[in-house]
């Protein structure tokens, strides 16, 4: 039997030319209508369909869900501006509690975070920097200060011109280096001022 071709009206909502649904609205403007006066409704609906679909396929959902949102909220200004909203009216909401989740989960992957952080800021890996603090001996390259004595994990120290890492140092010679603008010629006279007016 052949379908019978839907009736196009003038939507009272949005005022265009679309096929009828009801209540003189097209369907997109009933669906939306629907939805606003029934809103547990459908919520538990999309909850329930949802959690089918993930219990079913829960990598692939997850993959897809995060290309799709990413995506949307690269290009939609309101989708990205009401995103935005929501995850600070959730961090207002939930101050104490967000805090305590993001500890929790710092402790338990601590070495992902630090990881992350020599990356970025220094283009080497945690391994990388095992590496090269045992091959000084497990300490500051220049006092040999552990990082159980620097009371801390030693830092990275760098050319601030060019970003190669040069080796790790301890926290007060790292400063130390800074303090006098990684000045070869500085720190020369700084070691015969110690030399002619006493040092140790």
């Amino acid at each position: 039997m052949p379908r019978t071709k839907p009736t196009i009206i003038i939507c009272e909502s949005c005022g265009e030319e679309e096929p009828h649904a009801a209540f003189n609205l097209c369907k997109r403007c009933y669906n939306k209508k629907w939805r606003t006066e029934n809103r547990e409704r459908y919520l538990e609906a999309h909850r329930n369909r949802q959690y089918r679909y993930i219990e079913s396929d829960r990598d692939g959902y997850n993959a897809k869900q995060r290309v799709y949102t990413r995506k949307r909220y690269a290009e939609d200004e309101d989708f990205r501006a009401a995103a935005l909203e929501s995850g600070k009216k959730y961090y207002r909401e939930n101050k104490e509690a967000h805090r305590e989740t993001m500890n929790k989960w710092y402790r338990e992957n601590k070495d992902h975070c630090i990881d992350y952080r020599l990356q970025r800021e220094y283009n080497i890996t945690l391994a990388e920097y095992d590496k090269m603090l045992e091959a000084q001996g497990g300490g500051c390259w220049i006092c040999g200060k552990t990082p159980e004595e620097n009371g801390m994990r030693l830092a990275v120290d760098h050319n601030h011109k060019t970003g190669r890492v040069r080796g790790i140092l301890c926290s007060f010679c790292n400063t130390a280096l800074g303090k006098f603008d990684d000045s070869v010629g500085l720190l020369a006279r700084a070691i015969e001022y110690l030399e002619v007016c006493g040092g140790e």
